[in-house]
């Protein structure tokens, strides 16, 4: 089957559209056109991998009222060496857009816990040209500084997903915890999120952000109490 576009709506619950919820409308949108196409995580963990996230960049130009209905558009958008590439758009219920993204995923081994080739029944779906609407800044993100905000967040048994590691969303809200006040209400108009290693049970990891530039970006690490880096983040925030 050759991979289209695929459509998955939401309602916007009473806690409203922080950019954590929207990062899980495009992780659970991802799933089930995944499971449609026929690599499900089951599929995978039968080839002996799993899918991980490596790479997220949202940018959000209006975030839903409570209540509001939104439709999350996504398709598979390029093969680059180990990397599948999916990308997103988020319309409100007239159609007016409201957001898009891009994501980057990997095939890890689940024995050797590192990323291998893309599975055949996944690289046979993948369109030999795909719109893109949403460009990475480079393969890398800068780390924090020093100085800044922090806070210490421990792993729980419930932050965990189906392949026994701390879910992408729960690490995006962990990173946002030590934003300034001001800045709290969790919409940034960017974030782009670099995943470096996982994240288990029970484990102390520090949060922390600085400014970057002039102020209105802040760059977000998270690294565990043994020196490991789980993520890097860059947010960038309207009025900044």
């Amino acid at each position: 089957m050759t991979a289209g576009v695929f459509r998955r709506e939401f309602i916007v619950g009473m806690a409203g559209a922080g950019v954590p919820a929207v990062a899980d409308w495009l992780q659970e949108a991802a799933s089930a056109h995944a499971r449609e196409l026929g690599f499900s995580s089951r599929r995978m963990h039968e080839a002996g991998v799993a899918w991980v996230l490596a790479r997220l960049a949202l940018r959000m130009d209006a975030y839903p009222p409570v209540g509001s209905r939104v439709t999350v558009h996504t398709w598979p958008s390029a093969l680059e060496g180990l990397r599948a590439v999916r990308d997103f758009r988020l319309v409100d219920a007239v159609g007016a857009p409201l957001g898009a993204a891009t994501s980057v995923w990997v095939a890890l081994d689940m024995v050797r816990r590192r990323a291998v080739a893309l599975p055949d029944f996944v690289t046979a779906c993948h369109p030999a040209t795909a719109e893109r609407v949403l460009a990475l800044t480079g393969r890398t993100l800068p780390a924090p500084g020093p100085d800044g905000p922090q806070c210490t967040i421990l792993s729980r048994r419930a932050d965990l997903d189906e392949n026994g590691h701390v879910n992408n969303v729960h690490l995006l809200e962990w990173a946002l915890e030590p934003v300034p006040p001001g800045r709290d209400r969790l919409r940034p108009a960017l974030v782009d999120i670099a995943f470096r290693a996982e994240c288990r049970h029970p484990e102390s990891v520090a949060a922390t952000c600085t400014p970057e530039g002039d102020g209105a970006a802040l760059l977000h690490g998270l690294t565990t109490a043994g020196g490991r880096e789980l993520l890097r983040m860059r947010s960038l925030w309207p009025g900044g």
